[in-house]
């Protein structure tokens, strides 16, 4: 296929460089300011669905009702989760992160005291973040999530106007009055306390970090190589034949087009046909059990039939697959396709379908979950 063709095109990755993440990154490395930094985040996380290390823009179902989609603005996500920096923390896997860090930014072009000065600071930080969640988890409301107004979502952070960055990102901006759904703004709350000029060198950094990192293996060659270096260590794994490494690659660079070809393998008309006649059955068993019933009232029984009737059966994949994912192209390399600029067009054609969503009416012909995590 056109992905595991980019994928072996070392020469055509090495050519390729960061591809339009050239742009991004000039964004962000010319930022004179923190506020100018913030909203270039903004921008980049509207166009890309990047979450940036302070905080990130999503489109999820409305976690209330879920009869529309709404904007979400979430927590940080560490790259190495919290328990990395619990109080029973694996130092020695720590350090592993902070030289991965390091590594990234030398590969960047960040000189060797910088990159190990900035690592050491990214590290600092995400064991703050990681407190600030712990310490929530304790309390009753853990992993909560609340809704805000705009307004009030910008007065959790104190060192930046957030206005401007939420109309960057394309939530909306001060003119708008809709709500925005927040989780754990404690989190958000330990962000802020970093989003001041003097560290703005560092800012700067944890932001390319963050992204090199989600991308190292659709880069050049040096990236990828220091990627499975550091998975090698931290991850304490074994090498993989390269197929087997291929394979994990393809699911884990673009899983939403891995899904719809996994599904292909077992779409089969006569098997989904079997499997809704055996789940018509079961629901027919419910609702003679809900009739025979001898403690449920009669209006009990009708709201029961009611709810069962309307339930969905889904087989195996969405019945609908999103547009974006059916109708993408992954260009081959044969045609000019590089693998950066082939999964940085697949993230836009995401971005912006999840705009276009947000606050219409829910699909539920659509499914969140990916064919081979259920199957």
């Amino acid at each position: 296929s056109a992905l595991y063709a980019c994928l072996n095109d070392e020469s055509g990755r090495e050519k390729a460089g960061y591809g339009e993440l050239s742009e991004v990154f000039e964004a962000i490395d010319s930022a004179e300011t923190v506020q100018e930094y913030a909203e270039r985040l903004g921008s980049i996380m509207g166009t890309y669905r990047f979450t940036a290390w302070f905080g990130g823009f999503d489109v999820e179902r409305d976690w209330q009702e879920g009869k529309i989609y709404v904007p979400v603005w979430g927590v940080p996500q560490l790259r190495y989760e919290d328990e990395l920096y619990s109080n029973n923390a694996d130092e020695s896997r720590i350090k592993l992160a902070e030289e991965h860090a390091a590594g990234l930014l030398t590969l960047y072009g960040r000189d060797e005291e910088r990159a190990k000065e900035s690592a050491g600071k990214i590290i600092s930080m995400q064991r703050r973040l990681a407190d600030a969640r712990n310490a929530a988890l304790i309390g009753e409301d853990s992993f909560r999530r609340v809704r805000m107004s705009a307004a009030e979502l910008s007065e959790v952070y104190t060192h930046i106007e957030l206005m401007p960055v939420l109309e960057a990102a394309g939530i909306g901006g001060a003119d708008d009055n809709h709500t925005v759904d927040v989780k754990e703004p404690e989190v958000l709350q330990a962000a802020d306390e970093f989003l001041v000029q003097e560290n703005l060198p560092v800012l700067k950094d944890y932001a390319l970090v963050y992204i090199l990192d989600a991308f190292e293996d659709v880069l050049t060659p040096a990236y990828e190589r220091e990627a499975e270096s550091f998975r090698r260590d931290f991850y304490r794994t074994s090498p993989t034949e390269k197929s087997a490494k291929m394979q994990h690659k393809a699911e884990q660079i673009i899983p939403e087009l891995y899904g719809r070809q996994y599904a292909l393998l077992f779409e089969d008309d006569e098997t989904r046909q079997d499997i809704m006649m055996l789940a018509e059955e079961i629901k027919s068993a419910y609702r003679r059990k809900i009739d025979s019933s001898d403690w449920m009232s009669g209006e009990a029984k009708e709201y029961a039939k009611v709810k069962l009737g309307s339930m969905r059966v889904k087989i195996g994949a969405p019945e609908k697959w999103p547009l974006y994912i059916d109708s993408f192209t992954f260009k081959h390399p044969r045609d000019g396709g590089v693998l950066i600029d082939n999964v940085l067009a697949f993230y836009k054609a995401k971005a912006k379908a999840a705009g276009a969503q947000l606050f219409s009416e829910c699909d539920g012909t659509e499914e969140s979950f990916l064919p081979q995590t259920v199957n």
